[in-house]
């Protein structure tokens, strides 16, 4: 079709808007997380992810009221398989996936895209059609993406509280920094099909996200009714923090009645993390849907590239700013990032070995019926 946008050109549109929107996902988390410097520790970090699922949950809810849910005929079949792994499975990925993107922990963030690269080496086996010189420049985006993640965390200033939390068997921050982080991702192989066949329309993965948000959250609103058991868990975290009274006095003119004052006291209690908190949700599901629609499109590697560049630049950002940094150490992980999404780049350039088989994919899971049917190459592959 004359005028029809080619699908190289699609790819770094895509690489743009997910750059820019996890930075500004970035940006967000750190002021609705409270994080001071940029980071905080992994309590925290698990509760700022609680509140902002449950924030994301209401979002979702107002918005089948209002709009409806999307009308899909291509569901999975309702068997107790489909059950486990687009209710509970997805739930599970969606509740991890929300804090570990906050990226105010390091470890988290870490550990998560670890995860990431290993589900992305699994889609570099599912391109055995490529070409060597793509699949290469995957492979060495994968591994220098990776690199970013633990270069980063190294240099964050929160990494010795994960070590002290090993240490003292603080068993909740080990497995919410590292067991369920590194865990969760795969989940992604039970909903997802053989690439030869898997193409999701955008209506298909807004359905998986409604599925996984019951059940992300009840996880939620559990984990927050919970932290108080957790040893050494802050009584008062960055995200609830206000400041003391005294700190407000507020000299009443006698012509102001009392509840004038106390509504003027209110205004003044309220922080950037209470405005930012319900903005989280515009920046974070977007991310959430193009994790979840590159990993179902067996190209995992397109999220994870711009993300370990927004973690290099914060990385570089957070660690100048305090004295006495090592200005080239600083930058290591910004300019591994930067090496990962070139790789990426070249992996576009190189698009013409796949835009055939691109073509060529249809919806699964399908049923048994129509599996001796004819592929359908009028399926396009969502794109955003």
């Amino acid at each position: 079709m004359a005028g029809a946008v080619p699908n190289r050109s699609k790819k770094f549109i895509r690489l743009s808007f997910l750059l820019a929107t996890l930075a500004c996902n970035a940006a967000l988390s750190e002021v609705a997380a409270g994080a001071i410097g940029g980071y905080t520790d992994v309590v925290s970090t698990v509760r700022a992810g609680s509140t902002a699922v449950l924030w994301i949950a209401g979002y979702l809810a107002v918005a089948a009221w209002v709009c409806g849910r999307p009308l899909t005929k291509e569901l999975p079949l309702l068997t107790m398989q489909t059950i486990w792994g687009h209710v509970y499975g997805l739930g599970l990925l969606v509740f991890v996936t929300v804090y570990c993107l906050l990226g105010v922990s390091s470890w988290c963030t870490c550990t998560y895209m670890a995860a990431l690269a290993g589900v992305s080496v699994d889609d570099l086996v599912a391109r055995h059609s490529e070409s060597y010189k793509r699949r290469g420049a995957l492979l060495l985006c994968i591994l220098f993406s990776t690199a970013t993640g633990a270069a980063a965390a190294w240099q964050s200033p929160d990494f010795k509280s994960v070590a002290d939390a090993a240490d003292s068997a603080n068993w909740f921050s080990v497995a919410c920094s590292t067991l369920l982080p590194v865990a969760a991702p795969f989940l992604y192989n039970i909903v997802r099909g053989p690439r030869a066949s898997a193409c999701y329309t955008v209506d298909t993965i807004v359905e998986f996200i409604y599925f996984a948000m019951p059940f992300a959250a009840i996880l939620a609103a559990v984990v927050l009714c919970t932290l108080s058991a957790v040893p050494n868990a802050p009584t008062s975290p960055p995200i609830f923090f206000h400041a003391p009274n005294s700190t407000l006095v507020y000299q009443h003119a006698s012509n102001i009645s009392a509840f004038e004052g106390d509504l003027v006291d209110t205004i003044l209690l309220v922080t950037a993390a209470d405005v930012a908190m319900p903005l989280l949700p515009v920046t974070m599901l977007c991310a959430i849907f193009m994790a979840v629609q590159c990993a179902l499109h067996y190209d995992t590697s397109e999220f994870l590239a711009p993300l370990s560049v927004v973690v290099g630049a914060k990385t570089l950002l957070h660690n100048l700013e305090s004295k006495g940094a090592d200005a080239v150490m600083a930058c290591g992980p910004l300019f591994m990032s930067l090496v990962a999404i070139s790789f990426k780049v070249l992996e576009c350039e190189d698009d013409r070995a796949s835009s055939l088989d691109d073509a060529k994919m249809k919806l699964i899971p399908a049923p048994e019926k129509d599996a001796a049917e004819t592929v359908d190459d009028d399926c396009e592959v969502a794109e955003v």
